[in-house]
């Protein structure tokens, strides 16, 4: 819900945050797709690490971060950076499929919520509430159920 609303953003985002049209929103998902096959193969890397748990975590809170990042970005430059790392970590997100498909089922939740948002407000500011969001969800989600972070 509050990791996947950002793509639905993104055209919206090129246009009022950076100044950018349609190639550059073509290039911004380039990144994001790059960002993802490198981070499949880091996930390969991971197959035989007992901290898996703990991996999909961090991926978690950097997916977060990321998406705070981005709201800062001025540029295409420092934008497509961090798409490729948003890429990087989505890709450890389909390590476990249930917490894929409760993330999937609640996308067009998050869409929702974040556009009022962002029509409410700005564009930037919906990706900030999103990822601060993200971040608040899976801290309390690692301190309440322990058992997540130790997923062999």
């Amino acid at each position: 819900m509050f990791g996947l609303a950002y793509r639905d953003l993104l055209p919206a985002f090129a246009v009022e945050a950076l100044d950018e049209g349609p190639e550059q929103y073509g290039l911004m998902l380039s990144m994001i797709g790059l960002g993802s096959i490198v981070g499949t193969f880091a996930l390969a890397a991971q197959a035989s690490s007992r901290k898996k748990g703990a991996i999909i975590m961090a991926m978690a809170v950097a997916l977060g971060a990321s998406i705070v990042l981005l709201s800062f970005s001025g540029t295409l430059a420092i934008a497509l950076v961090v798409l490729f790392a948003i890429g990087f970590v989505t890709a450890f997100r389909g390590r476990v499929a249930s917490f894929h498909m409760l993330t999937s089922g609640m996308h067009p939740v998050g869409t929702l919520l974040f556009g009022f948002i962002a029509e409410a407000t700005d564009i930037r500011i919906a990706f900030r509430i999103s990822g601060v969001a993200l971040i608040g969800i899976i801290g309390v989600l690692g301190l309440w159920r322990g058992d997540v972070r130790r997923l062999a």
